[in-house]
């Protein structure tokens, strides 16, 4: 589960559940891009990397403000905000 007090969240929005339930979705930036920790992965896929990046995460509908699904890390604000309105649960960007 993300701990909000150590994120800085740079953007808002709602997604719906069964389209009629409300929860968040939040772009948050980081300093690491993670690396998938896999040894059969190439170093720049497996390895953490110190950069600029921005990581999506998803509000629990069940459990409001637990943030315990995240979507994945890129390189620009612009590219988590396009993957997350491609998906059809998603509503709208609140700030």
């Amino acid at each position: 589960m993300l701990d909000l007090s150590k994120s800085k969240i740079v953007k808002r929005g709602i997604c719906l559940y069964d389209n009629i339930k409300e929860y968040e979705v939040i772009i948050i930036e980081s300093n690491i891009r993670y690396g998938s920790g896999d040894y059969d992965d190439p170093p720049e896929i497996a390895e953490d990397v110190e950069c600029l990046c921005y990581y999506t995460w998803f509000d629990s509908p069940i459990q409001r403000g637990e943030f315990c699904t995240g979507g994945g890390a890129f390189m620009s604000i612009g590219e988590a905000m396009n993957d997350v309105e491609k998906e059809s649960y998603f509503a709208y960007w609140t700030a």
